[in-house]
């Protein structure tokens, strides 16, 4: 291989769209990892609407929804820090996770239903690098 392509971990969708030498393994992973963000997405928003449909049905009002736990709000804090700092780690994010993992083991990640044990397996599939450097700028006694 070589090229633009040879040696990338991650593209922009512009480059995907316009590339006609992109191999066509990558555009799968990436198409891939596109539907299943929207999908995640999607699912996200389901169950955020059924716990406000339920808090309106037994209180009268919006706000008694459950809290997310502190593991995952830490998680979440890292998740964003890297990003902050290179948005283009999503996509190796989300290529990574989907290829190290079952699906079903990632969705529980990302529904905030998984095990330790599941996280642990979830967050060794990622690049250390950028993810220690965001959990060095977030002490795990922090949200």
């Amino acid at each position: 291989m070589t090229g633009a392509w040879y040696g990338r971990a991650s593209f922009t969708p512009q480059e995907l769209q316009r590339s006609t030498e992109a191999p066509p393994a990558i555009l799968r992973v990436a198409a891939r990892a596109e539907v299943r963000a929207v999908l995640i997405d999607e699912v996200h928003r389901c169950r955020d609407s059924a716990a406000i449909a339920a808090s309106l049905a037994r209180h009268g009002h919006p706000f008694a929804v459950p809290t997310t736990s502190r593991r995952f709000r830490r998680l979440d804090t890292v998740l964003l820090r890297v990003l902050d700092r290179d948005p283009d780690q999503l996509e190796t994010a989300f290529a990574r996770l989907f290829a190290a993992s079952p699906a079903d083991r990632v969705l529980r990640f990302l529904d905030e239903q998984s095990s330790l044990r599941d996280d642990l397996r979830i967050v060794a599939s990622l690049p250390p690098a950028p993810y220690l450097r965001a959990l060095a700028g977030n002490p795990l006694g922090t949200p």
